[in-house]
């Protein structure tokens, strides 16, 4: 079977902040109709961000892409760029046609623009065909857009985009609920991103689809998430994806790291290769932990180490209940780049996974 779908509700916006909508989820159809979704309002609480004062020019050139700057602090290098403002509370956006200047960087951290996956509760392994509800978050309103960058089985990038967004999100009928507040993501997330994948044929339950989220500030800029992989069968199979990002602008051409986890809990059962590498070779050692080598066949070129690196699955042990949250430690990480030479002040964040189960609408 060909491995597509359309975006049932993707469309054309105009510029300007979210709507806070709580009526439709978004719906992207592998093959067939669209489906809805009801949605309730709960209370959000305040959000906390990190602003650095930088010259506009810099990241808004007269000719090319906008570019996102990153942290110069070193304690929030994993954060991601969430628009320019006129003061550090981040109260006032500056103009979008503003080229030049020194103005507020905000920055929001990562696990805000990160993605959650989750499947209707009675789907098996027999069950004919599958809905899968894609959920990332934001901080705030002040966004043009947000969505969601869909590769299925490593095929072209498919795109889902809104201005819509919810405070919580629960289907009425027949369809996947996510019963959680946005700050499951993170403290500061504030409102719900979503859309759900149906008609996914029994056929495709072991298909890997690449999701990456993303929002466009009001300037115009786009920032992607952290990417990770998801496919039906990894709800009735236990199966937990826990994506290693990188968090660089330097030039690599191969890389190594270790993923340590608790033996006791999971079982290790492969990896997906991600963005900063077309390569990847996985092993596990045995005793919790996974080795990943990027790109040692062709060390010819580089490219720059932002991005997902590996995305890894693990299944939970049976009669195993897992924490709130569970820490998956990196360590031993090297890259060099095409010369060989290695590459100073990596420090790839540990990967802390939060479990949020599968539970089915009213």
């Amino acid at each position: 079977m060909k491995k597509n779908f359309v975006c049932g509700l993707s469309r054309k916006l105009a510029a300007g902040t979210l709507a806070l909508a709580l009526t439709l989820t978004g719906v992207c159809v592998w093959s067939g109709e669209a489906a809805e979704a009801q949605a309730s309002e709960i209370t959000a609480q305040d959000t906390g961000v990190y602003t650095e004062r930088l010259e506009l020019s810099s990241y808004k050139p007269e000719e090319g892409s906008l570019i996102a700057p990153k942290p110069t602090d070193s304690t929030h290098k994993d954060w991601l760029f969430a628009g320019w403002y006129t003061d550090a509370d981040c109260t006032t956006a500056v103009e979008a046609d503003v080229i030049i200047g020194e103005y507020y960087a905000k920055f929001v951290p990562a696990e805000v623009l990160s993605v959650k996956c989750q499947i209707q509760e009675s789907t098996t392994a027999e069950t004919e065909s599958g809905k899968l509800r894609i959920v990332s978050a934001v901080d705030t309103l002040d966004y043009q857009k947000v969505g969601f960058e869909i590769r299925i089985d490593g095929g072209e990038p498919l795109f889902y985009e809104t201005k819509e967004v919810w405070k919580m999100i629960v289907a009425k009928e027949g369809g996947v609920a996510f019963n959680y507040a946005p700050e499951n993501f993170h403290e500061s997330a504030k409102y719900f991103v979503t859309a759900t994948i149906i008609n996914i044929p029994n056929t495709a339950f072991s298909t890997g689809i690449q999701i990456t989220p993303y929002w466009i500030t009001l300037d115009g800029t786009q920032v992607s998430g952290v990417s990770r992989y998801a496919r039906v069968e990894d709800g009735y199979l236990d199966i937990v994806n826990v994506p290693v990002r990188l968090y660089s602008d330097q030039e690599a051409a191969a890389g190594y790291l270790e993923v340590a986890y608790d033996g006791n809990k999971f079982a290790y059962v492969s990896a997906d290769t991600g963005d900063v590498f077309e390569e990847m070779e996985t092993a596990d050692d045995g005793s919790g932990t996974v080795r990943c080598v990027g790109n040692v066949a062709d060390i010819s070129g580089n490219a720059t180490a932002d991005g997902l690196y590996v995305n890894l699955r693990f299944q939970v042990k049976d009669d195993i209940s897992l924490g709130a949250e569970e820490t998956f430690m990196v360590s031993g990480e090297d890259f060099c780049d095409k010369e060989e030479k290695l590459l100073t002040d990596y420090d790839v964040s540990d990967v802390v996974y939060k479990n949020l189960s599968y539970t089915e609408g009213e």
